[in-house]
């Protein structure tokens, strides 16, 4: 059966309806796209593996860079990795728009944060945050076009860096500016945006 999806306005027919719908069966349809977002150790990127638990194939695009050098990074993705079943792949690219629009099973993408890190390492924004933004700003557009036009399903991790003390360096600042237009820009585009506090998810509404 066809799934519609409607926004329903804060109407009291309006939910009668709903309510109406609901009796004769209709059930909401499943999110196509979810943001989960989060501080450091929020929980967020388990949160975004058991949304897909039940899927045996994911495509799981890790953003993070590999540094033999950095003995506690490469712990930290071994962990992740080890979290993952055996059946799912996982990418190691910054190419989420082409993974996003080649047909698939669901995607998981982790995380948005150091995927744009590594954008503006190689648009050289934080030597000069003004020069660089619109290379930047166009990587961030692909990005959210891609989000918005993919037919799989597609889970998204970010951070939310914008609650804490503001940064004593323009470069700092034009990070937490980028990464909140970045965020906000997604979440603009998914069906469902969650937030993850203290391991605990919460949906947010538009």
């Amino acid at each position: 059966m066809p799934q519609l999806r409607i926004d329903i306005p804060d109407d009291p027919q309006a939910w009668a309806l709903v309510e109406r719908l609901r009796e004769l069966g209709a059930r909401p349809a499943p999110a196509q796209r979810t943001l989960v977002t989060g501080g450091a150790r929020s929980g967020k990127s388990s949160r975004a593996e058991q949304l897909l638990a039940s899927h045996d194939a994911v495509d799981y695009v890790a953003t993070s860079a590999r540094n033999e050098h950095d003995p506690e990074w490469m712990a930290r993705i071994a962990a992740h990795r080890a979290r993952r079943p055996d059946s799912w792949r996982t990418l190691e690219t910054l190419d989420i728009a082409d993974v996003l629009a080649t047909p698939g099973p669901p995607v998981l993408v982790d995380c948005l944060g150091v995927w744009l890190t590594r954008v503006l390492d190689k648009t050289g924004f934080w030597d000069d945050p003004g020069k660089a933004a619109q290379p930047v700003d166009e990587r961030i557009g692909e990005l959210v076009r891609a989000v918005a036009s993919t037919t799989r399903r597609v889970v998204l991790v970010t951070n939310e860096v914008g609650c804490g003390v503001v940064p004593a360096t323009e470069s700092g600042r034009a990070f937490r500016d980028r990464i909140g237009i970045l965020n906000a820009s997604v979440a603009d585009v998914c069906d469902e945006v969650l937030l993850c506090v203290a391991g605990r998810a919460v949906s947010l509404p538009r």
